[in-house]
């Protein structure tokens, strides 16, 4: 009976041992979270600890833009404009002016076939002078899609004859503010501009000036007058050596 007991009792001891080393003591506490690295206060090293590398990023050229001239600075702005335009390289020499005019106008009256457009020789430079009321609706500077074959046609001559300057001169009626009708005015002539270099037209060739109401060409108490009022006209200059 001793011994049956003595088997119990060792038996039970080497039981709680074996237990014991299968699940092991429980921690006191959790174990700390673990965090990776801190980066450098400044964070301008890599891993590493050396320096990123630099990322160029290319910076866009501006784009050319015609020049913007304004009636009190006109004088000034042309000059330096034409000698621009002559520093670039003209081939005309003042003999060939007479002539080269001659066939330039012929050119236009030949393409540009619209009641909306006039064409004037004036010595020898040319102006077009085209109908606002016709190319823009009232107080905006959004060209009507109705005269997109004119300005192509002009374009076109433009683009033969290269040996001009191109003045677009915009001009409102008395309708409103001066200093708005100033603004629309250049507004419009910009809006010329730009379809003419969209197709295919020097802008280095441009000068832009706005008139507003100041320089009206009939009387702007009537709807007709108010009309003939608001008008593009584009003067052309031959430039010589």
């Amino acid at each position: 009976m001793h011994k049956a007991f003595f088997r119990v009792v060792v038996i039970g001891i080497l039981l709680s041992l074996v237990a014991c080393e299968l699940i092991g003591p429980k921690p006191e506490t959790e174990p700390a979270e673990i965090k990776p690295a801190s980066s450098s206060s400044s964070g301008s090293k890599s891993e590493t600890g050396a320096e990123p590398p630099v990322v160029a990023v290319p910076v866009a050229a501006p784009k050319p833009t015609a020049t913007l001239a304004r009636p009190d600075n006109r004088e000034a702005a042309l000059a330096a404009h034409k000698l621009a335009l002559q520093k670039r390289g003209i081939d005309l020499s003042d003999e060939d002016v007479g002539y080269y005019m001659d066939t330039h106008e012929a050119r236009f009256i030949q393409l540009v076939r619209d009641d909306r457009v006039s064409v004037q020789r004036q010595g020898d430079n040319l102006a077009l002078i085209i109908s606002g009321g016709d190319s823009f609706p009232s107080n905006s500077a959004r060209l009507r899609p109705e005269i997109d074959s004119v300005l192509n046609a002009i374009a076109q001559v433009l683009e033969e004859y290269r040996d001009t300057r191109i003045i677009i001169s915009g001009h409102t009626d008395d309708a409103g503010e001066a200093d708005y009708n100033q603004q629309l005015a250049e507004w419009r002539g910009r809006a010329v501009s730009r379809f003419f270099t969209e197709s295919g037209v020097a802008v280095a060739r441009i000068v832009i000036i706005g008139y507003g109401e100041s320089q009206p060409i009939a009387d702007n108490t009537t709807v007709e007058g108010r009309a003939a009022n608001r008008r593009i006209e584009i003067l052309l200059e031959p430039l010589t050596h």
